[in-house]
């Protein structure tokens, strides 16, 4: 079966509601998802075996949680190179972690099909845009 795997760093619940939304978007078009906090991710053999991965995280002084950076690093290790990826993220007064995220996965040669930053709480506009990230993610696997 196909897998998406998403993972996220969220603080008080706003990133994780977008890593809900795109895996919500990737289960309507038939595909397998994982979603869970980065802290969870065990292996990178978990990485490894995804079909397309999701990575979220709110922005932290300009820039990326550790734990998100030490896995974005840790995956340079893998072949993901054209695998579909996404990068969303939540903010309280800038918004460089979702881009951020997007620049290491297209370093990695993996196919960005979707960045999606929002202030504070996502509103029904950015949900919605992240369950169409899901849905564009899904199709590419399964295609």
């Amino acid at each position: 079966m196909t897998k998406l795997e998403v993972v996220y760093l969220s603080q008080i619940g706003h990133t994780k509601e977008m890593a809900d939304a795109i895996g919500a978007g990737a289960r309507e078009k038939g595909v397998d998802v994982v979603i869970k906090p980065v802290h969870m991710v065990l292996s990178l053999k978990e990485i490894d075996n995804a079909d397309g991965i999701a990575i979220g995280a709110p922005t932290h002084n300009k820039g990326l949680p550790g734990r998100v950076l030490t896995l974005l690093n840790n995956m340079k290790t893998l072949n993901l190179s054209r695998r579909p990826a996404a990068a969303f993220g939540s903010y309280g007064f800038s918004g460089e972690a979702a881009d951020m995220i997007a620049d290491e996965l297209r370093s990695e040669g993996m196919d960005v099909v979707g960045v999606v930053s929002t202030l504070k709480k996502p509103d029904e506009a950015s949900l919605g845009e992240c369950r169409k990230i899901g849905e564009k993610m899904a199709l590419k696997i399964i295609s």
